[in-house]
């Protein structure tokens, strides 16, 4: 997975620049990929979006650029603290 290319799409959104953060790993399960998108706890509304469209459209947006791999993908939205 490219995190510039996340990174891309996800820093016009977040307004705190300095607590954005994308970690990608393997997750437990063999097929798994695990996404952690961090941002500040004033930004998750916006990365949520109204009823959960921005984060549904990210995570297609992951599992389409995943596709050749094969995987299913977790993401993880979480607060820096």
């Amino acid at each position: 997975m490219n995190i510039p290319f996340l990174k891309s799409l996800l820093l016009p959104i977040v307004e705190n620049k300095d607590m954005f953060h994308i970690d990608i790993k393997p997750a437990d399960d063999v097929f798994c990929t695990e996404v952690r998108i961090r941002v500040s706890l004033d930004d998750m509304r916006k990365v949520i979006g109204h009823r959960g469209k921005m984060y549904r459209s990210i995570k297609i947006i992951i599992k389409y650029a995943l596709r050749q791999e094969a995987v299913n993908v977790i993401i993880d939205l979480w607060d820096k603290k």
